[in-house]
């Protein structure tokens, strides 16, 4: 089945302003959606909601502005689909699982140059 990756992409109206692949071995599940979170705040929340939204919970200054998806889904070729979904003011974040041979040239190459890890 092959080495599983996360594709990572910040767009606005269709225009990307962030895009990465890390491989699943390098990251917990946990650690991206801390990461999803962190992307969140630098390109959707300005300073003030950031804060609002790291108050304590039952606080009035309290707001949780960040809302996501995780999808998971299993293909018919029996490859798990894992996908998580954040949204806002026309920016959206996605984290979505790809499997190696999903992955191009180019991605292949930068995975090689910046992890152990290395790909044909």
């Amino acid at each position: 089945m092959g080495k599983c990756f996360w594709r990572i992409i910040v767009e606005e109206h269709m225009k990307t302003l962030f895009s990465s692949v890390v491989y699943s071995g390098q990251i917990t599940e946990k650690k991206l959606e801390k990461l999803l979170r962190t992307l969140f705040a630098k390109y959707i929340l300005t300073p003030e909601e950031i804060l609002s939204n790291l108050c304590k919970k039952n606080t009035l200054r309290f707001n949780n502005l960040f809302e996501y998806n995780r999808v998971t889904e299993k293909a018919s070729n029996s490859r798990v689909r894992i996908s998580y979904l954040a949204q806002s003011s026309g920016i959206s974040i996605t984290i979505v699982s790809i499997y190696e041979d999903e992955l191009s040239f180019e991605q292949k190459k930068k995975i090689n140059e910046t992890s152990s890890l290395k790909l044909k």
